[in-house]
């Protein structure tokens, strides 16, 4: 697909590829010119965003001059849009979308349970 300058990321815990099982089953068959960033699958949203755009910047895509299109899921479309409202690198002036499938935008029950619900509240997570 000429011109089509894809990105996707995916989200918490679970690496781009695992032994033989890739993170987004068969869509880099699908889509070959596509990239697939690597980030710390535990890190911060920090450490993943600035994975993330280093990633990007880096990437030899099909269309070097065609925009960025980025599909995030989980905790991929968290990365992603902190990656574009801080504008790491200058990735944000290359990318035309953001797409994103299970993103928790507005928290997460789980995060909430293991961090706390508010910055700087109890942190459980010391504990489990």
């Amino acid at each position: 697909m000429s011109g089509l300058n894809l990105v996707f990321a995916s989200g918490f815990l679970i690496p781009q590829r695992f032994l033989t099982q890739e993170y987004f089953r068969d869509v880099r068959t699908a889509f070959p010119g596509a990239c697939f960033p690597r980030v710390p699958v535990t890190g911060s949203i920090d450490a993943r965003a600035q994975a993330l755009a280093a990633a990007i910047g880096t990437f030899r895509f099909p269309d070097p001059t065609a925009p960025i299109h980025i599909i995030g899921h989980s905790m991929g479309g968290l990365d992603a849009r902190y990656t574009l409202h801080r504008n790491i690198s200058g990735v944000a002036a290359r990318v035309a979308s953001l797409s994103t499938i299970g993103t928790p935008h507005r928290g997460s029950p789980i995060a909430d349970l293991l961090v706390g619900p508010v910055p700087g509240g109890r942190q459980l997570r010391r504990r489990v």
